[in-house]
């Protein structure tokens, strides 16, 4: 009997090689001419994303399909293909393939704007540098103490550099707001200058802007699958195995909410706890100071001011867990409505033959993401001054590693 091996250690039955032909044969036309019927609406990242995935994507519905029969992990067998190595395997495959989807011309947007703000605190850190370095800077550029050693002059030009330059970064980010307003809107998502703006600022915004990304490729590549069923109804196996990508597809969605959600319950809520209390711990401590220097009214100013600062964190903190709270709830619900889907789609993918059954369930479901996604919409932030925005950027700095 005919086999191929592949990396994964899956082997395919002839029916099963001649399907995997027909789809690598669908995906050489959708790459290769942007003229076909068959996927000639996709955009560039749509394009790039089933490139690289349309072959996980079929491992993922095999895998999806067997994993209910599969025995449960047992130590007495540790190397036989269980639920729990399948899971596994899933999780990778998921992963993967959520790393390519997430990629569109909106990610390209907010990598430049993250380039700018890096600029921007970089100049900002050599102004710091310079005006240090102004106070015992000499009238005239000269030897001091041996060195070679700018003026006062010099180093006042190089601020003004530096300055003008942080400007134009600015500028340039405030461009960047705009072209991912205007790709939101491409995407079906209407959402203001100012919301942009905040989003950029909060990690609740990298989980946004991904999954907006992540649907609107999947939305493209579910509209393709619909094409390819309807071009191939006459072949049973066929729609099917395109109608699997599909459900691969909405598992993806799935699995993509799964990690958002993850993400903000074990790692951001926890960090951002850790925040508020060693903010809590100053701040008492700092009440402490103010106790013993009652009699001292230039120590106490300092002090209040310290109060005040501490404050100003602990309730950002507050507002920025309420924030992200409230988006878990998003997702959460998004999620229930993604997992309806799935669990009704690989269901018809295991009880029904006819593409014309698989084609409508397709349609109802490019039609429902455009609902689900639009729940998602995470609330504005609740940035009442600059300082309470400064501090939000700070959190999110260390949310993120950076």
């Amino acid at each position: 009997m005919l086999s191929i091996d592949f990396a994964t250690g899956l082997t395919m039955r002839p029916l099963k090689l001649i399907v995997c032909i027909a789809v690598m044969m669908a995906s050489a036309t959708v790459a290769q001419d942007p003229n076909s019927r068959v996927g000639a609406s996709l955009d560039a990242s749509a394009r790039k994303a089933w490139d690289e995935v349309r072959y996980d994507l079929m491992e993922i519905i095999e895998r999806l399909h067997k994993h209910k029969d599969l025995p449960d992990a047992s130590i007495w067998h540790p190397m036989r293909n269980d639920k729990a190595s399948n899971q596994g395997r899933l999780n990778k495959l998921m992963n993967e393939a959520l790393s390519h989807l997430k990629i569109a011309k909106l990610s390209e947007y907010r990598q430049t704007y993250a380039g700018q703000g890096a600029q921007i605190a970089g100049n900002q850190q050599l102004i710091g540098e310079h005006m240090d370095k102004m106070v015992a800077a000499p009238e005239k550029t000269g030897r001091v103490s041996g060195l070679w050693t700018w003026s006062r002059e010099e180093h006042e030009k190089r601020i003004e550099e530096l300055e003008s330059e942080i400007v134009e970064c600015k500028a340039r980010q405030q461009d960047m707001i705009g072209d991912m307003k205007q790709e939101m809107a491409r995407m079906g998502i209407d959402i203001s200058h100012q919301q942009i703006a905040d989003l950029l600022l909060a990690v609740s915004g990298d989980t946004f802007f991904d999954l907006s990304a992540c649907f609107h490729n999947v939305k493209q590549l579910t509209n393709m699958v619909a094409e390819l069923i309807r071009e191939n109804e006459q072949y049973a196996e066929n729609s099917r195995k395109y109608y699997g990508i599909y459900v691969s597809l909405v598992s993806l969605l799935c699995h993509a909410h799964e990690r958002a959600r993850a993400d903000i319950k074990t790692t951001y809520l926890p960090e951002i706890k850790l925040i508020m209390d060693e903010a809590v711990k100053t701040r008492q401590r700092t009440q402490d100071l103010v106790e013993r220097n009652s009699g001292d009214r230039n120590r106490l100013a300092r002090l209040r001011q310290n109060l005040e600062a501490q404050d100003t964190v602990i309730k950002a903190g507050r507002s920025y867990t309420q924030h992200l709270e409230g988006q878990l709830v998003k997702l959460a619900q998004a999620e229930t409505q993604l997992k309806r889907h799935q669990e009704i789609a690989l269901n018809t993918y295991e009880t029904v033959s006819l593409a014309s059954s698989m084609l409508s369930v397709v349609k109802k479901s490019i039609e429902d993401l455009n609902t689900i996604q639009s729940m998602e919409l995470p609330d504005m932030l609740p940035l009442e001054t600059d300082r309470i925005r400064s501090e939000f950027q700070i959190i999110s700095k260390r949310l993120r590693g950076e």
